[in-house]
Parts: C-alpha cells; structure tokens; sequence
C-alpha cells in the first residue's frame, strides 16, 4: 500500500483506530492523549506522519529527508 491509501480502505476500523492511537501516544511516551478522532483526522499514513512530526514532535523542517526517515 502506498502512504497516501486511506487507512480505512485499507481495513482499519473504529477499535483498530482506538487501538492505533493508544499504540502511538504509548510508543511516543506522550503525557496528554492524542485526540478521538485522529484516524478519521489524518485519514493517510502521510497525514498522519505529518500530524505527528508537526503538532506532537514539532518538527518544523518537514525536507524530503524526515519523510524518508520516517515512512
């Protein structure tokens, strides 16, 4: 699958999306919960790469070289 195939279609549903979530704020340490909604949100690997680098890690300089590295 390609990063920009919507999670949806590739089979994620309402509790993989829950699941996902908690996975990803556990994995990352986070001490606030990301939201509810951030499959439907970031509804693409893609989307949701740049959700994180930006508004969790705060990744500013989003090159072509923090995309490699990270999908």
């Amino acid at each position: 699958p390609d990063r920009r195939h919507r999670l949806m279609d590739l089979g994620l549903d309402s509790l993989m999306a829950v699941q996902l979530r908690d996975r990803i704020a556990k994995d990352l340490g986070l001490v606030r919960p990301l939201p509810a909604t951030l499959a439907f949100d970031c509804p693409t690997c893609e989307a949701l790469a740049a959700f994180l680098l930006r508004d969790i890690l705060k990744v500013r300089n989003q090159n072509r070289i923090v995309w490699e590295a990270i999908i």
